[in-house]
């Protein structure tokens, strides 16, 4: 009589005098041990001899798993193979397999460490959300509801991380699937917008001639704020530059006597693609501000963590905007609305193109020219830079009130 359910759960730890056989079909039998452990065995004959092997236990494998598995191996029997050899190879290849904490690590480590402005912020954008759920599973077993289960909940509480997270998984399984890692790439076709409803829209937000007053006055009059962060938020508003590329500068970037700050390669967004670093100016008028904050700490870095030599992260720099909001609110009664650090740019741009030509202003944001314009213009335009952001500087102070239009004085010091 063939095996069943019934019997093996009557069969299952109850002890008997000697350890038994009992048959089921297609060559499957168990054999129950003498305290009642049940393991399926599969008959075959190879190379001329009767042989057998174990399935598996029960009840880790289910009778309808085993007979499903002996079919299998079967299979195996008749292309002319050891299906004993074809289960432990299975098993070595499942062992090894890459985990998806082991191939995050070695795209990160060959593809954006060091390569990547932003290198730290996309590790523990994946630190964070994905790996604590996904990191330990084979690589080539995580089917797409595996990723989405993790990506679209994130998508309702942070649309912005969602799609950071999205991108970053989506070209690691592209170069897992260049080293044959995985076969195919479920994330290919999904996007943002269409899948996770998460629209990137244009910012739209400048600050105005009050609101940069008000700015001012907060940087003359708070001291509750670290002085490195309040000098930070000054510089990211003269040069109009990428926060990033002043949290990464190191002090000596800053040369005072060529009068240039250097943006090596991998602190600008388009450093990978020029392998070239971008030069700006240092302005007279700006070097209180930088000298202050090379004078506030002993380490390499501008802008470093406090208590630490290591370059202040964008969750660091992201609270500060709202420390001068909140400022504005409880001391000024003036409800700010919202602006994050990028915005200081965009003001920044909003004012160059009023002080200078169209193209030197791109140049100081570290845009790329239009057109057949970037392959034939290598020029750096430091003089008019120079110019600019000194118009630049004369601006600010007569909007700050520290000077009217025929008498600007140096930045009051908090």
């Amino acid at each position: 009589m063939a095996l069943s359910d019934s019997w093996l759960k009557a069969a299952h730890g109850k002890s008997s005098d000697k350890p038994y056989e009992k048959a089921d079909r297609d060559g499957l039998s168990v054999r129950v041990s003498a305290k009642g452990k049940i393991v399926f065995q599969m008959r075959f004959i190879y190379a001329g001899k009767q042989q057998r092997f174990d399935l598996g236990t029960y009840p880790l494998l289910s009778l309808k798993d085993a007979r499903a598995e002996c079919i299998k191996y079967r299979g195996e029997v008749e292309r002319g193979n050891d299906p004993r050899i074809v289960k432990a190879l299975e098993l070595s290849a499942k062992q090894g397999a890459t985990t998806v904490s082991a191939a995050f690590t070695e795209w990160f480590k060959n593809n954006v460490e060091g390569k990547r402005v932003s290198a730290h912020e996309s590790w523990r954008s994946i630190e964070l959300h994905i790996l604590p759920k996904l990191g330990r599973l084979p690589l080539d077993q995580v089917a797409l509801h595996h990723w989405l289960s993790v990506i679209e909940p994130l998508s309702k509480k942070s649309p912005a991380m969602s799609v950071r997270v999205l991108t970053q998984c989506r070209q690691m399984l592209r170069w897992a699937m260049r080293r044959r890692l995985v076969k195919d790439n479920p994330l290919l076709n999904i996007t943002a917008k269409h899948d996770l409803h998460v629209s990137k829209g244009k910012g739209e937000r400048t600050l105005s001639d009050p609101e940069l007053a008000l700015l001012f006055e907060f940087f003359d009059n708070n001291s509750r704020m670290d002085p490195k962060n309040l000098l930070f938020m000054q510089l990211c508003l003269l040069y109009g530059c990428r926060n990033g590329e002043l949290r990464n500068a190191k002090k000596s970037d800053f040369d005072f006597d060529k009068r240039v700050w250097t943006v090596p390669p991998a602190n600008r967004k388009t450093g990978k693609a020029t392998s070239k670093p971008m030069l700006r100016p240092i302005p007279p008028e700006f070097d209180d501000t930088i000298n202050l904050l090379i004078s506030l700490t002993a380490g390499e870095y501008l802008v470093p963590l406090t208590g630490r030599d290591e370059p202040l992260t964008t969750s660091a720099s992201l609270s500060l905007p709202y420390r001068v909001m909140q400022w504005a609110r409880k001391h000024k009664g003036v409800e700010m609305a919202h602006w994050s650090l990028h915005d200081l740019r965009r003001t920044a741009r909003t004012h160059f193109g009023a002080l200078t030509d169209p193209h030197v202003a791109e140049i100081m944001l570290d845009h790329a020219l239009p057109g057949v314009w970037q392959v034939y213009d290598k020029g750096d335009y430091l003089p008019e830079q120079m110019r600019a952001y000194q118009a630049w500087y004369r601006k600010l102070m007569i909007i700050a009130g520290k000077a009217d239009a025929d008498n600007v004085v140096s930045m009051k010091r908090g």
